[in-house]
C-alpha cells in the first residue's frame, strides 16, 4: 500500500474516531450534519469562532472484465481537506476569508505498471467581500 493511501485512510480514521465517545449522545449517525459528526461539540465550537473545517473523498473503480488483453482491476481515489478561516470572527477583520486545501491522489491505471500518487497543498487563498 502506498504511502498517499495509507495517509488518506488515516485521515478518515482520525476525522471518524474523534467524537466517537460522545457520538451516542448525538443520534444516529445518518442524522447527523456531517458524516463525522461534531466531534463531541468541538466542531461547533470551532465553527463558532471562525475556523470551518471540511473534506471530500471520490473513489473511482475501473474494470476490464469481458476482453482485451487481459482483465483487470484498478483503484482510484482523490481526496480533499479544507480548512476556512473567517478573520472578521477571528481577529476582526471584516469581510475576509482564507482557504486552504490539502489534496491527495492515488490510483492505478488498467495497464500494467501504471499508477500514480501525489499529494498537495493548494495555496492560501484569501476573498474579501467589495460591496
Amino acid at each position: 500500500m502506498n504511502a498517499a493511501r495509507i495517509a488518506t485512510f488515516c485521515v478518515i480514521a482520525i476525522a471518524v474516531t474523534i467524537g466517537v465517545s460522545s457520538a451516542q449522545d448525538e443520534g444516529l449517525w445518518w442524522d447527523w450534519s456531517t458524516i463525522d459528526g461534531n466531534w463531541g461539540g468541538f466542531r461547533q465550537t470551532l465553527t463558532d469562532r471562525g475556523l470551518v473545517f471540511s473534506g471530500t473523498t471520490v473513489v473511482d473503480l475501473q474494470g476490464n472484465v469481458s476482453g482485451g488483453e487481459r482483465r483487470a482491476f484498478a483503484p482510484a481515489d482523490a481526496s480533499l481537506v479544507a480548512a476556512d478561516a473567517d478573520l472578521q470572527k477571528l481577529a476582526g477583520l471584516n469581510g475576509l476569508l482564507l482557504h486552504s486545501e490539502f489534496i491527495a491522489n492515488a490510483g492505478e491505471d488498467l495497464l500494467p505498471r501504471a499508477s500514480a500518487t501525489f499529494c498537495r497543498l493548494r495555496p492560501l487563498s484569501r476573498s474579501r467581500d467589495i460591496i
